[in-house]
C-alpha cells in the first residue's frame, strides 16, 4: 500500500480557505489541523473528548493522552499539540460555547465528543 500524499503549504491553504467559507468553519478547521499538525488520524480525532484537551484552568493542553480505545492497535499514545492547534482548538471551544473564558466549561461535563455532530448525535 503506497504512503498517503501530504499536502504541502500551498495546498493547506487552499483547504483551509474552502474550510473557512462553508457552514461549521470554525469546528472544521480544528479538526483538519488536528490531523495535519499533530499527525492524529481521523478516528483518534473523532474519539477526543473534552477532558482530552482542557485543562482545569479552561487553557488548552500542551499534549494529549489518547487511550486504546482512541487510537489504532493495541497501545496508547501521547500527542503533542502545537501552539497554534491549541489556538484553533480554543476558538473552536469559544465558538461552540459562546464563552471567552474556557475555565467554566471544565465545570461541565467535559467527558462529551470535542467535535460534535448532529449525525453521531442521531445514532446515539
Amino acid at each position: 500500500m503506497s504512503q498517503a500524499k501530504v499536502l504541502n503549504e500551498k495546498e493547506m491553504r487552499k483547504v483551509l480557505l474552502y474550510v473557512a467559507a462553508h457552514k461549521h468553519a470554525s469546528r472544521n478547521k480544528a479538526m483538519l489541523l488536528c490531523t495535519h499538525l499533530s499527525g492524529m488520524r481521523v478516528g483518534s480525532v473523532a474519539a477526543l473528548k473534552i477532558s482530552d484537551v482542557l485543562n482545569t484552568d479552561g487553557s488548552i493542553k500542551d499534549e494529549v493522552r489518547l487511550t486504546v480505545e482512541q487510537t489504532k492497535g493495541s497501545s496508547p499514545r501521547t500527542v503533542l499539540l502545537p501552539q497554534r492547534l491549541q489556538e484553533e482548538i480554543h476558538h473552536y471551544l469559544c465558538t461552540r460555547f459562546r464563552l471567552k473564558d474556557l475555565a467554566a466549561i471544565y465545570y461541565t461535563n467535559t467527558s462529551r465528543a470535542l467535535f460534535n455532530s448532529k449525525r453521531l448525535a442521531k445514532s446515539s
